[in-house]
């Protein structure tokens, strides 16, 4: 299990968690790339189910609006918007995930 990568695109495992809502669990699936720690794509639905990595592949864009599951789906949605450009990775020196990568590529 090597969780390293030398560079953008090389590697993007899977991770799933369970979030409480109003309505019962939510299962969130995220692709990370290993190399700067970023999501490249998430994916939420009440079952887990092998469509549901493919799906965070695919399409991560469902935003919510009551407080229920939706919700639960617009505040990771919201989060989301905020950890790719905002967050600091300990693994990356403490800098935001895209400031990495923007600096691991050449110009």
């Amino acid at each position: 299990r090597n969780f390293a990568a030398d560079r953008p695109n090389q590697k993007w495992p899977d991770d799933f968690t369970y979030i409480w809502a109003a309505e019962g669990w939510l299962c969130a699936a995220v692709v990370p790339d290993l190399f700067s720690r970023r999501a490249v794509g998430w994916s939420m639905k009440a079952e887990r189910d092998t469509s549901l990595v493919m799906d965070a592949l695919l399409h991560h864009s469902d935003k919510g609006s009551r407080y229920t599951r939706d919700q639960a789906r617009a505040d990771v949605f919201d989060c989301e918007r905020f950890d790719n450009p905002r967050r600091r990775h300990s693994k990356l020196g403490y800098l935001r995930a895209m400031e990495f990568e923007a600096r691991a590529m050449p110009a």
